[in-house]
């Protein structure tokens, strides 16, 4: 987990990053995703800016990095981490890299929250309907790619609990397994 930034910082990699990904096959994931279904918004104080991408495109994203003038922190095979300092703030955009079978009902990303690509229990399958064919999203200024079915992908990742803000880490933490998210919840929630 990285520190927590000013969402200035997060909008400002949303919109560069967007008006780069146009010709891509891509989306926004995980807690940008959460927040956004909830607030149309960014949360103050998020750590980064989460894509999801088809694999076909991890070099285009590569090539976009560059030419942003973002670090490459991480190039995995299934993930890669970008980050620039802005008004002498780090900040952070991560590239997760789904694969798209003409024969399966779903995605397959294999690296989410934990980074363990090797295990394949821990790899997220996501419903296909969920995904495509994928919306146009917008906030404020900036258009973005979002899932076709916003709300079923929150209850996939969050759980039922997805729509009251808690904190990951206090209020829940959240692991895979079988290929799908799995939230513990602590402090009674």
């Amino acid at each position: 987990m990285n520190l927590a930034v000013d969402k200035k910082y997060n909008l400002k990699n949303l919109k560069d990053m967007s008006s780069h990904l146009e010709d891509i096959e891509y989306f926004i994931f995980f807690g940008i995703l959460l927040v956004y279904h909830r607030n149309n918004y960014i949360i103050e104080w998020d750590d980064d800016i989460d894509f999801y991408v088809n694999i076909n495109h991890k070099n285009d994203i590569i090539n976009i990095l560059v030419t942003l003038n973002l670090d490459i922190s991480i190039d995995h095979p299934y993930f890669v981490q970008g980050t620039r300092v802005i008004d002498n703030i780090r900040t952070y955009v991560d590239f997760y890299f789904y694969e798209n079978s003409p024969d399966k009902d779903y995605i397959l990303e294999r690296w989410n929250f934990h980074g363990q690509s090797d295990n394949e229990v821990s790899h997220l399958h996501i419903p296909k309907n969920y995904i495509y064919p994928i919306s146009e999203g917008k906030m404020g200024n900036i258009d973005f790619k979002v899932p076709n079915n916003i709300e079923s992908c929150c209850k996939f990742l969050y759980g039922e609990k997805y729509n009251f803000p808690l904190k990951k880490g206090i209020d829940y933490v959240i692991s895979c397994n079988n290929n799908k998210p799995v939230i513990i919840y602590r402090n009674g929630v």
